[in-house]
């Protein structure tokens, strides 16, 4: 059998456990939206090879003759970090982990997290989820947990299979992480111009996998997208307020835990107020002062930071008082907009070299504006 009518059948297999998966609560929206569920699981796959996917295939058969059903195992390993205390209610109904399992899983897990902190800066990583599961909650997965709940729902023969995989693409220098977001990737673009058959109209790439933000394990929710409990629409906001900025620092410290990165943040309101500052333990008594420049600098003159650099006359202002402002003309300030294009408000993150603070910088903004969609 190749490897395309291979996934066919796995991810259709798939897709029948994952709709009838019974959430806690209300039933997931994103249960119902079968085209993103088969694009995003059609890219995961097309990672392995055929002794991989006809090793699942049979995982999937053995599952269902047993009436098991390995989305929702998946999901229930998973919580084990998530939700600690509610994994402690349901573990008798997981199928138990072997030793050897745990270990197979573990070796996968070495490699497979390589792959994917070579591609924090890269525009394929991970555009929702932290990486590490030191950052799990109720409402957030790591990448790192979805993958080890993920394996940890396959047959020791499967993971067997994976790991010889992993370590050939190690020896020939491949990163299969890569492949797999890049097909991402195209299919979210592709469905923006036209219907995809196999695919489903208007592709979202928040729901991909464990890319995705919200999993079927989480109490009183009917979507697959964070929501919280101050709910916030970058369409209503004018200006940052407190909660805000301290969603935004909150954000940027993950990011720049996720790289090892000890930063000083600053966050300002759209008159380029100070509205926040928090740093972290070990960052550089000097980026203080220069956060705070790179917050005031973005919104007085509407621009990120990185992009000013490169203004040759603006360089000469770098350290420029205006009475009260000091601007600074490196990396690692940004402008937050509304939906409609307004500034609301600085980004200022200062503590590593411009390419790492311009990364911790660009990242939260991204990240924060997803989360308030």
């Amino acid at each position: 059998m190749n490897k395309e009518i291979l996934i066919t059948d796995v991810v259709s297999n798939e897709w029948e456990m994952f709709t009838n998966t019974n959430n806690i609560g209300r039933r997931s929206s994103c249960q119902d939206q079968k085209g993103n569920f088969i694009a995003s699981r059609a890219a995961y796959w097309n990672m392995f090879d055929e002794q991989v996917l006809s090793s699942y295939l049979k995982d999937l058969s053995n599952a269902k003759s047993n009436k098991i059903n390995l989305a929702a195992q998946k999901y229930g390993y998973m919580m084990e970090s998530t939700d600690p205390d509610y994994f402690k209610t349901i573990k008798h109904l997981l199928v138990p982990v072997s030793d050897k399992k745990l270990k197979l899983v573990d070796s996968i897990m070495l490699i497979y997290m390589k792959w994917e902190e070579s591609l924090i800066s890269s525009s394929l990583d991970n555009k929702n989820r932290v990486l590490y599961k030191q950052y799990d909650s109720k409402y957030n997965t790591s990448v790192e947990t979805y993958m080890r709940g993920e394996l940890t729902s396959y047959s020791e023969e499967t993971l067997s299979l994976i790991l010889a995989q992993f370590l050939k693409n190690v020896s020939d220098g491949e990163n299969p992480v890569k492949n797999y977001l890049l097909t991402l990737k195209n299919y979210e673009e592709g469905s923006k111009s036209r219907s995809c058959k196999n695919i489903g109209n208007g592709f979202n790439s928040n729901l991909a996998t464990h890319y995705s933000t919200g999993d079927c394990n989480r109490k009183n929710t009917s979507t697959c997208n964070v929501e919280s409990s101050k709910s916030a629409s970058l369409k209503r906001i004018f200006s940052l307020n407190l909660d805000l900025a301290e969603r935004l620092a909150d954000i940027a410290v993950k990011v720049a835990n996720s790289i090892d990165l000890d930063v000083v943040i600053t966050v300002v309101d759209a008159s380029s107020n100070p509205i926040l500052f928090k740093r972290m333990d070990n960052s550089l008594l000097c980026s203080i002062e220069i956060s705070q420049a790179k917050a005031k600098t973005a919104v007085e003159f509407k621009a990120d930071t990185l992009y000013l650099s490169n203004n040759e006359s603006l360089k000469t202002l770098n350290n420029f008082s205006n009475g009260s402002t000091n601007y600074c003309f490196l990396g690692g300030g940004v402008p937050v907009k509304s939906l409609c294009g307004k500034i609301i408000g600085g980004l200022g993150i200062s503590g590593g070299s411009v390419e790492q603070d311009c990364l911790v910088a660009e990242k939260t903004l991204k990240l924060f504006e997803n989360s308030l969609k």
